[in-house]
């Protein structure tokens, strides 16, 4: 009878450590800014006006086989914002939109990443302007690995 509870507590134990194992942390990657942006359009009577914000950073923590590990966090300059029409930046700059004097940043977060089908994916994650969080659903192309010639 003693033998039997040995070997359950042993069984139930190899179980448990073995649960305990965890996955090798995802890489973190390096925005590459020359072949990177966060571009914008917004309709605007009619036509779609074209934007995007050149300063931001963040980490990318991404492996395709640890999703459950994998985390996205991003911040935007919001003074950064470009459109081609100075006056229109400056517009989007002033308290009326970005208000980027009292907020500088816009913020994501993700709070999962899920595989489609593919190498598509979707980031869930909370967006954050001026103050005000949202829940979005980002679309995401992993195009695989390749080396940095110009490093």
């Amino acid at each position: 009878m003693q033998m039997k509870g040995k070997i359950l507590i042993i069984v139930l134990s190899l179980l448990f450590f073995g649960g305990l194992q965890a996955q090798a942390a995802p890489p973190e990657w390096k925005f590459d800014k020359d072949h990177s942006s966060f571009y914008f359009g917004v309709k605007h009577i009619h036509s779609t006006v074209k934007g995007y914000f050149e300063d931001y950073s963040g980490t990318f923590l991404f492996d395709p086989d640890n999703l459950a590990e994998s985390k996205i966090k991003i911040a935007v300059k919001t003074k950064s914002i470009l459109t081609t029409s100075r006056k229109r930046d400056d517009h989007l700059r002033s308290n009326e939109f970005f208000d980027v004097k009292k907020y500088p940043l816009m913020t994501f977060e993700s709070t999962s990443i899920k595989h489609d089908k593919d190498n598509q994916y979707a980031v869930a994650g909370k967006l954050t302007i001026k103050d005000v969080s949202k829940d979005i659903v980002l679309p995401f192309t992993f195009h695989g690995v390749k080396e940095n010639p110009f490093n």
